[in-house]
């Protein structure tokens, strides 16, 4: 009987807030949320997240992380600062250096100083020639 309840007034809160998003986006317009990316940040101990918040082009990341019997617990022990495009950037290179690896490295056609010595360069004078 309860758990009826419960589920019937839960659905009534659904369709209240359905209700009002509606009425919200008609008015004020929306746009669509989607995940655009997803990212492992690292910190220096095994923690527990527990917010994220963009701070200009930094992340802040607060944590619950168990250090064991030390007397004392730094800033540095729950919050760890992590720069978005270097973590992006890192995980690009990573990407690449696994995509290079399965085409068997870069090719070496337009790469080699003899070649280019010799004259064999893609439309372009040498940049060293004086």
């Amino acid at each position: 009987m309860l758990r009826d309840r419960l589920t019937a007034q839960a659905a009534e809160l659904t369709r209240r807030a359905e209700a009002l998003n509606t009425r919200l986006t008609a008015r004020f317009g929306s746009t669509r949320l989607e995940l655009a990316a997803t990212e492992r940040l690292r910190t220096e101990h095994a923690c527990v997240p527990r917010d994220i918040v963009a701070v200009g082009d930094t992340l802040l990341f607060g944590h619950n992380v168990f250090l064991g019997p030390r007397p004392v617990t730094t800033v540095g022990d729950v919050f760890a600062l992590h720069d978005r495009d270097t973590s992006f950037m890192t995980w690009n290179l990573m990407h690449l250096a696994a995509l290079l690896k399965c085409a068997g490295g870069i090719p070496a056609h337009g790469n080699q100083r003899t070649e280019w010595d010799a004259g064999c360069r893609p439309g372009a004078d040498n940049p060293e020639h004086r």
